[in-house]
């Protein structure tokens, strides 16, 4: 229940910002279909996600799969691996619907980058929305707690070291002398056990995204219940890649349907090991989130 709360909190938050960052400057109009593509989308990136990667420009290329194909530009800020953003529309009225959570690819710092996304709220796009906010809890947070340290180190004078005295000198120094043990430590990486969201090389599947989308694909056995019930739609599932590389921890953060749930989550547990992230050149734990399409012809 606590989490429940927290949840909506968060939700009626994140709500709140998109009103105060769009309000006075959401006067155009996007409407669906549109008499002729593509459509330019105006957009809004907060600071976390524009760190890396800055959007310049959104084009709705048209109708595709149930919803709209949206082609989305902009320049590297810095370097990253691939990254699951999340992307909501700002509709009339202050309203906001969730367009779902897309993989961001790779990019190089200094470099220019394009991909589509295919909206898939419900399969489908709103007739009509004034533009698109591209947010990322986790980067978020990570901008903050960064700037929140930054703030702490100015503020924080530290004061000159008192001089020792002479007669103490060769005292102190005895006192402080440590015998080594002969007992074997952990290394830094043993001892690291925390689960990172992003890091300075994240994990990766083996041959890249487009092979891990290609695995999934292949390997998904869509459950009979569902496809009698005409049941469809793209499950989140998140997970830990461990230090070796392996796969932990999967939960479904994002539902669609009981049947599809389950079977995400067992393609996603079956996957192959990952070259695992590192953070300072050593291998650590890192949370990742994929998307599992299940869609019926």
């Amino acid at each position: 229940m606590k989490l429940m709360k927290k949840t909506i909190v968060a939700f009626v938050s994140l709500v709140w910002l998109f009103i105060v960052t769009f309000g006075s400057h959401a006067q155009t109009t996007v409407k669906l279909p549109a008499k002729a593509y593509p459509v330019k989308v105006p957009h809004k990136t907060d600071a976390g996600v524009d760190r890396y990667w800055h959007v310049t420009q959104i084009l709705c290329l048209g109708p595709s799969s149930g919803g709209y194909k949206f082609r989305i530009y902009g320049k590297a800020a810095q370097s990253s691996s691939s990254h699951t953003i999340n992307m909501m529309y700002l509709l009339p009225n202050n309203r906001v619907q969730i367009a779902g959570a897309y993989i961001f690819p790779a990019i190089t710092e200094g470099k220019s980058f394009k991909f589509d996304i295919v909206s898939a709220f419900k399969g489908y796009a709103p007739s009509s929305f004034n533009g698109f906010f591209i947010h990322d809890e986790a980067l978020a947070r990570i901008l903050e707690n960064e700037r929140r340290e930054a703030a702490q180190k100015a503020e924080t004078v530290s004061p000159p070291p008192a001089l020792p005295e002479i007669q103490n000198i060769v005292e102190d120094a005895i006192a402080d002398t440590e015998i080594p043990s002969t007992e074997q430590q952990p290394s830094e990486t043993e001892k690291d056990e925390n689960i990172y969201n992003i890091v300075e090389q994240m994990p990766e599947f083996p041959g890249g995204l487009s092979a891990c989308m290609s695995y999934l694909a292949r390997n998904v056995k869509y459950p009979t219940i569902a496809m009698e019930n005409g049941i469809q739609g793209r499950v989140l599932v998140q997970f830990c890649v461990e230090k070796d590389g392996s796969i932990s921890n999967t939960v479904v953060t994002q539902s669609v349907d009981s049947s599809l749930d389950k079977e995400a989550l067992r393609v996603v547990s079956s996957m192959p090991k990952w070259t695992p992230g590192k953070q300072k050149g050593k291998p650590v734990r890192v949370k990742y989130t994929l998307p599992v399409h299940f869609r019926l012809k």
